[in-house]
């Protein structure tokens, strides 16, 4: 029977519900020998056949071994239960009854024996009352011999298969029926081999009952195995709420030992069912668990009546912990309305950006056109140029910070450290914002730059264009939202916390306290005014932070409305080898005299190549074209000469960076600056890892350039 219960539980088809609710039958039938578990497992039973019958899920050869396993196991189940009712053990019926009518009636025939013996006594009594005492005294010994007589041959007999009845019943049918029965009575033969071939049927039942109970043993093992194994936690409790059984998961969750649920445990104890305290009243829902040590989880309660013959004689349930599902979802909103608020921005963003490019992309094209007059005087022609330079600025920081947000986006932004003399990048930082004073009109604002100029101890390692970057950032928020008074920026190194502490103060708007928080993080724009001077796209401060952080360091914000903000920051502090030679910085191009120097153009697009001829030519330099790296290898191998060569990179025929490779294999002792147009992260250090000697990107700042080609010819070329 278990090994046709275990068929059935492999067969995925059946559910499986109804496979654990005919084993529940079973044990309950088992437990309790009643039949109106037999009844219901014979009744469900035939539902499953018919349903296994009708579904069209299983296949007919399925379904009729599905039939067959059930069948013989709803046939071994029964068999079972007739063998109990036969036997009568639980309900002193069948045989056991049998035998106890059997014993009765050899009691009786023992009385009945004795009443005729009795009677004869007295016959013999009163026919000898006349005798002569001789013959009384013979016939008394007569009588004793009798006695004895019938004693020896009926009584002693049944006495002893009585005995033996006795310890058969005592001993549960598991001892054998031993009378010697050898020259005793014919009728007594025959009963006592009767009960012999009864003891041995009654002796294979109970072995049959025996296996059955070990068979439920096994199963209830099995099953309680599961429940173990279970990470929820399965409970039973009686009317009055304490618990009955409970697996181990339940014990590990609510932190309680064996020796405890012996004790008794209150499920009252493990979550709280209203007032009353009453689980009969209480409904499948979330609930409150509370452990031993009185913490508390969210769980899910379910539970339900065990009735047996209609009555309610407790109840079973589980207990599912939902805290991780609860803190996820908790996060799962918090993410949600991070992500809406974060789409709304992108939306505020795009929206915004239009009129960032549209802006100054209006006065670069109105002013070149106008430029076109050829009647345009000198001053207003001038005006003119230098309106589109500070708009095509504006336009190229636009760039730079959509780039830097992508590099931000993948990961890919890095930092390149070289050394950096701090005095030098002040003086030029305070150049730059003095400029873009005038473009904002706020040439009432004083700048004061409280850096100590020109160091020798502030030559440090560090990334001079994202240091650079961070403090433009800072000071161009500054002069766009002061409107008088003083901006004052600097630093200060200290080399015990090996720091050094960055600052802006202004005398601003300042900004609001509610909105300090999120001052930095993307698309934030704390003043959504339309007014032209607190334009912006809302990425600047996002991007300083984020460099500030790759610079080892932390940026923060100290402000009160009304009256101005400080924006502070430290990076790590990290010394750099002095060098022996003088430093030469030049300020202008007309400090660098290049004239004469013979530099090669390595670029397709020609008027890429036309911008840079007239700045270089203008400065004396010859200049040579190729549009592609064949034409490069061409014109040396023409014999012709060059001091360094600009390489483009992105050509036809022969890209810049194959050409570099062949060219240092070739002329090593000719110098490289590639100059391009792309800005992603990873290009200056792959044009260095294939040989080139320097990187420019493009748009090219013009003093810039000329600086790095005085840095690679200065033995050809002088200082003025």
């Amino acid at each position: 029977m278990r090994e046709n219960a275990h068929l059935l539980e492999t067969f995925n088809e059946l559910e499986q519900e109804k496979v654990l609710s005919l084993r529940r039958h079973e044990k309950d039938y088992i437990l309790r020998s009643d039949t109106i578990y037999v009844n219901e497992l014979n009744k469900l039973a035939s539902e499953m056949t018919l349903e296994i019958n009708a579904s069209k899920s299983i296949s007919d050869s399925n379904k009729a071994t599905i039939i067959q396993i059930l069948t013989n196991y709803q046939t071994l189940f029964n068999k079972m239960v007739s063998l109990d009712t036969k036997i009568g053990i639980n309900n002193r019926g069948g045989l056991h009854l049998e035998l106890l009518l059997i014993n009765d009636k050899i009691e009786s025939l023992l009385d009945q024996i004795r009443l005729q013996m009795n009677e004869k006594k007295t016959v013999l009594i009163k026919e000898i009352e006349f005798a002569y005492i001789f013959t009384s005294v013979l016939l008394i010994v007569a009588s004793f011999i009798i006695s004895f007589l019938v004693a020896q041959k009926i009584t002693k007999p049944l006495l002893a298969f009585t005995n033996s009845i006795k310890g058969l019943v005592e001993s549960n049918f598991e001892k054998k029926l031993a009378i010697n029965l050898k020259g005793k009575q014919r009728e007594i033969t025959v009963l006592a081999s009767e009960f012999d071939n009864m003891t041995r049927q009654l002796q294979q039942r109970e072995k049959d009952r025996q296996a059955a109970l070990e068979e439920l043993h096994e199963s209830e093992l099995k099953f309680s195995n599961l429940a173990n194994m279970l990470p929820q936690s399965i409970f039973e409790v009686d009317q009055s709420g304490v618990l009955t059984y409970c697996n181990k998961a339940l014990k590990d969750q609510f932190l309680y030992t064996d020796e405890d649920i012996d004790n008794g445990i209150l499920l009252s104890q493990l979550a709280q069912f209203g007032d009353n305290n009453n689980p009969s009243y209480f409904e499948d829902n979330e609930i409150i668990a509370q452990r031993k040590d009185t913490s508390t989880f969210h769980a899910l309660f379910y539970m339900n009546p065990i009735i047996y013959k209609d009555k309610v004689e407790g109840y079973r349930g589980l207990i599912i912990d939902i805290s991780d599902r609860k803190e996820y979802m908790a996060q799962l909103k918090k993410e949600k309305d991070k992500a809406e608020e974060s789409d709304k921005l992108k939306s505020a963003f795009l929206a915004n950006m239009s009129h960032e490019i549209r802006t100054p992309m209006n006065a670069i094209i109105g002013f070149s056109d106008l430029l076109t007059d050829e009647n345009l005087s000198l001053e207003d022609r001038r005006e003119f140029v230098s309106y589109i330079n500070s708009n095509g600025a504006s336009l190229l920081k636009l760039i730079d910070d959509i780039i830097d947000i992508a590099k931000i986006e993948s990961g890919h932004i890095s930092i390149h450290k070289t050394s950096t003399n701090l005095g030098f990048m002040f003086s030029e930082i305070e150049s730059s914002i003095n400029e873009i004073r005038k473009q904002y009109c706020k040439d009432q604002v004083q700048l004061i730059n409280e850096s100590n100029d020109d160091s020798i101890e502030d030559l440090i390692m560090t990334d001079p264009h994202r240091l650079r970057q961070v403090l433009i950032n800072l000071l161009t928020n500054a002069v766009k939202f002061t409107e008088t008074g003083s901006i004052r920026f600097g630093y200060r190194v200290e080399k015990k916390s090996s720091r050094i502490y960055f600052f802006v103060e202004d005398t601003g708007i300042g900004i609001p306290s509610e909105k300090l928080d999120v001052v930095f993080e993307r698309f934030r724009k704390i003043y959504e005014s339309t007014t032209s001077n607190y334009s912006g796209t809302g990425l600047g401060l996002y991007i300083s932070k984020t460099i500030v952080s790759l610079l080892g360091g932390d940026i923060w914000v100290e402000s009160v409305e009304g009256k101005g903000s400080m924006f502070q920051f430290y990076i790590e502090y990290e010394s750099a080898e002095i060098k022996s030679q003088e430093t030469i910085k030049p300020e202008t191009l007309n400090d660098i005299d290049i004239s004469g120097l013979k530099i090669l153009v390595a670029e397709d697009k020609e008027f890429n190549y036309m911008l840079l001829k007239n700045l270089l030519k203008k400065m004396g330099a010859n200049v040579y074209w190729a549009k592609n790296g064949v034409e490069v290898l061409d014109f040396f191998f023409d014999k012709k000469e060059a001091d360094i060569i600009l390489m483009d990179i992105n050509m036809p025929e022969l890209n810049g960076y194959e050409t570099i490779q062949k060219m240092k294999k070739l002329y090593p002792q000719i110098p490289v600056i590639v100059q391009t147009a792309s800005a992603m992260a990873g290009e200056r250090e792959k044009s260095i890892s294939i040989g080139a000697d320097d990187y420019i990107a493009k748009p090219i700042n013009n003093l810039e350039l000329v600086v790095k080609i005085f840095s690679l010819t200065r033995q050809k070329v002088k200082i003025t």
